[in-house]
């Protein structure tokens, strides 16, 4: 994803990298989230032009349950007050929308995974730039949005 925003920009783009202040992590040793990541609520959201937030296997947790979903809800409402684009990857669309919306997840009968072809919705859209014809991504999942709703509240640019 770092190379997908950096590479089609004639802009230097800069990346911070937040860690969870609700659930410290198990897999990353401490002094490396200390040298590398920042936290999110003392960070100046006014330096910032975009966020990113990403998934994580919980998918079939409802969100309530996920001790970190209030978390990923007050970071969403903080970008939102500095105007920030606000790109939501996997788990972490699925709770935007949620939090924002009121849209629901839906269980698949059995787990989706593999490299799958997306059609790109919105050839102009800057992430886009360079792209032709459709993309090969992983997918990995055992929810799905079925609630149309979300084409009128979202910029979708993959289906």
């Amino acid at each position: 994803m770092i190379q997908l925003l950096s590479q089609n920009s004639s802009t230097i783009v800069d990346f911070v990298f937040f860690h969870s202040l609700v659930r410290p992590s198990t897999r990353v040793q401490k002094s490396h989230l200390e040298k590398n990541y920042s936290n999110w609520q003392d960070y100046d959201f006014a330096e910032l032009d975009g966020i990113v937030i990403t998934g994580a296997p919980v998918e079939l947790l409802a969100f309530e349950d996920v001790d970190f979903y209030k978390e990923v809800c007050e970071i969403i409402t903080k970008s939102l007050e500095y105007d920030l684009s606000v790109m939501l990857v996997c788990w972490a669309a699925q709770a935007g929308l949620n939090y924002l919306y009121d849209i629901q997840k839906e269980c698949l009968d059995h787990k989706l995974f593999g490299v799958y072809e997306h059609k790109p919705i919105k050839h102009d859209h800057p992430l886009l730039k360079g792209v032709e014809g459709q993309l090969k991504a992983c997918v990995s999942r055992q929810t799905t949005i079925k609630d149309n709703n979300v084409l009128k509240y979202t910029d979708v640019i993959l289906a």
